[in-house]
């Protein structure tokens, strides 16, 4: 056999070799070979992600309702039924759907805001049970 035929014949060879790893369903690529760079933008769904699997240390929420740091923290959030909260909730001034909004003042403490810019301030009283 003259070296110019092995060598066709060994690159049609490969070439089906790779044609029908290709076709294969699934791929038949070794567990943990696929890469980041290799997932196409928008590829994975939410079928494919396992329960458990996102973190907030493992995301990175580029859209300016999700700007995060340790934890969380929401632009803006709508909850609506019954609804629970775990844990700490932070927030800044709260707007609520009518105009008025409750906001901290360095100087006397939470105000109550009218949809007209009235300010009233809030007087507590501790209860005793």
């Amino acid at each position: 056999m003259s070296l110019a035929l092995a060598y066709t014949m060994g690159k049609k060879v490969a070439q089906q070799a790779l044609a029908m790893h290709r076709e294969a369903s699934p791929i038949d690529h070794p567990d943990a070979s696929i890469t980041t760079a290799k997932i196409t933008d928008g590829a994975v769904t939410t079928a494919k992600i396992a329960d458990g699997a996102v973190t907030i240390a493992k995301t990175d929420f580029t859209d300016q309702a999700l700007k995060t740091t340790s934890s969380p923290t929401f632009a803006s959030l709508t909850v609506s039924g019954n609804a629970t909260v775990k844990g700490t909730l932070s927030v800044g001034d709260i707007e609520f759907k009518n105009g008025w909004r409750i906001v901290e003042d360095e100087r006397h403490g939470l105000l109550l805001i009218s949809p007209s810019g009235r300010k009233y301030r809030f007087t507590l009283q501790e209860v005793v049970e």
